[in-house]
């Protein structure tokens, strides 16, 4: 039984070389707009005092690297979330999110906010930036949850952090 995808967006079923189920799962990298407006307004406020302190002030390296630094992360997560490829898999033992395969007792919690998802790791307290997607079709999201409970994995409902 086999159900590609497209890349569209839609659930792709298929046999693992082992013979089990596996269900790759619709899902995106969350757009992150509060991450992102708070890197802008940082990297605008360091260009702000760059420009208003000039090369007389003795901070202005400060201001410089500062500057690079919340501007390259304002890059890293718009170019992450137009070019980004994100994966999820669930299988018979493990779940595997963007390479990274995790068995239901290496998977502290699972938590959940409306369609965003991120899946923490035992011995984190934040839900990694990269294990934290957005699951867009609602059978996806009911799928994970079922796996999820199944296994004896925690979900906890209500916002949470993500990691850069």
């Amino acid at each position: 039984m086999d159900k590609h995808s497209s890349g569209s967006g839609r659930t792709e079923i298929a046999m693992s070389g082992r013979g089990t189920m596996e269900r790759r799962l619709a899902v995106q990298y969350p757009m992150g707009i509060k991450q992102m407006s708070g890197f802008a307004f940082l990297t605008l406020y360091a260009v702000y005092a760059l420009l208003r302190g000039g090369a007389g002030s003795g901070l202005w390296p400060v201001y410089g690297t500062w500057m690079l630094l919340c501007g390259g992360t304002l890059i890293y997560l718009f170019l992450r979330r137009r070019l980004g490829r994100p994966r999820l898999q669930i299988g018979a033992d493990t779940l595997t999110a963007n390479g990274a395969a995790l068995r239901p007792d290496r998977i502290r919690v699972i938590r959940m906010d409306r369609d965003l998802f991120g899946i923490v790791p035992e011995g984190r307290r934040i839900a990694p930036t990269t294990l934290c997607l957005r699951i867009v079709d609602l059978e996806d999201r009911k799928a994970l949850i079922r796996w999820a409970t199944s296994r004896g994995v925690e979900i906890r409902e209500g916002t949470f952090l993500r990691w850069l």
